[in-house]
């Protein structure tokens, strides 16, 4: 019996693998335990006796507190490790207002899931209740990765950068031949920034700068170069478009072309926010139509992207509202207009 040939979507004719900065491509490269934990000890640069042996992970993993009224915020994947690390890994298309606070904002929620889990786990949980007392307030090491698309900050030509908490007194009487330290190592954030890499990179010479060439030219070149190295391999061919499913092609043929469309409209946005403070001739008149038309462009992106997710129908309103940072009032008055134009 002949095999029925797989159907490739038109968008993939020409290239050999996925782009794992949309979604589904990068659920699809890491949902797999030993190549996540390979990426891991690769990026935080751990040495032997001391990297990840084990890990537990899942995506979108969805945080919950109420300070005082109910927050939330979507993890794109969540780990933890068997030695209390807590990892946040965030793939990031596309700059926007607030990115840096939203970075600390989602590592603030990181320190705090990972406190919770700590407390609730067997280790914490075997200590005697004077030593759980005393140890009331002590966090596990939280790191948060930010997989950028775009430069996380301006004039910055480094395609690495980490950052922590420092001590004003100790880097105002720093010297060159002795560095500040932070003030603790349990909280770190990691920023990768692909452009630069791609910009600056000339060799391959470390595990880091083949996990990021992969991350950044997977989807975007004919082809990649052999890795020369077993896991990177399989986790090249875990995007491959010969190997993927109809339903993960169909996946990412929609995610790229629903993001590309809003990235767009934030363009644009910019761009008439630019022209219509040109127009005014003032500098307020400049950072104000900025201003306009930034919001205008993302609200005319987020609205696609709502009645999107309405027509899909696989998430809840509730859900739909959190996703786009969107009331669930407004949610609701799209989901009126579509049942009324129907």
């Amino acid at each position: 019996m002949t095999k029925e040939k797989k159907e490739i979507p038109e968008i993939f004719e020409g290239v050999k693998y996925l782009d794992p900065k949309y979604e589904p491509a990068f659920r699809e490269l890491f949902d797999d335990k030993v190549i996540l934990t390979d990426f891991l000890n690769t990026i935080l640069h751990l040495k032997e006796g001391g990297k990840i042996d084990n890990l537990e992970f899942k995506f979108e993993s969805k945080t919950q507190f109420k300070i005082p009224e109910r927050r939330s915020v979507t993890l794109d994947i969540f780990a933890h490790t068997e030695d209390n690390r807590f990892l946040d890994i965030e793939m990031q298309r596309a700059g926007h207002p607030f990115f840096i606070d939203r970075v600390f904002y989602y590592s603030a929620f990181l320190a705090i899931k990972g406190k919770q889990q700590y407390a609730k786990s067997a280790d914490f949980k075997k200590l005697r209740e004077e030593e759980q007392l005393k140890r009331r307030y002590e966090l596990p090491e939280t790191i948060s990765i930010w997989i950028c698309n775009f430069h996380p900050r301006e004039n910055c030509t480094a395609y690495r950068d980490e950052w922590a908490i420092y001590s004003r007194a100790d880097v105002e009487n720093c010297n060159k031949n002795t560095p500040p330290l932070p003030v603790t190592e349990k909280i770190k954030y990691i920023l990768l920034d692909l452009p630069n890499f791609v910009k600056y990179c000339n060799k391959l010479e470390s595990r880091e700068m083949r996990w990021l060439y992969l991350l950044a030219n997977a989807g975007v070149e004919e082809d990649l170069p052999d890795m020369e190295d077993d896991i990177l391999n399989q986790a090249m061919g875990r995007i491959s478009v010969e190997s993927a499913s109809e339903d993960l092609l169909k996946t990412q043929e929609h995610s790229m072309i629903a993001q590309d469309e809003i990235i767009c409209r934030l363009a644009e946005g910019k761009l008439q926010g630019i022209e219509e403070g040109r127009a005014e001739g003032r500098a307020e008149g400049r950072a104000e139509g900025r201003a306009e038309g930034l919001e205008d462009g993302m609200n005319m992106a987020r609205t696609e992207a709502i009645v999107k997710a309405l027509k899909r129908g696989k998430l809840t309103i509730e859900e739909i509202a959190e996703d786009n940072d969107t009331p669930v009032k407004r949610v609701l008055e799209l989901q009126a207009e579509l049942q009324a134009n129907k």
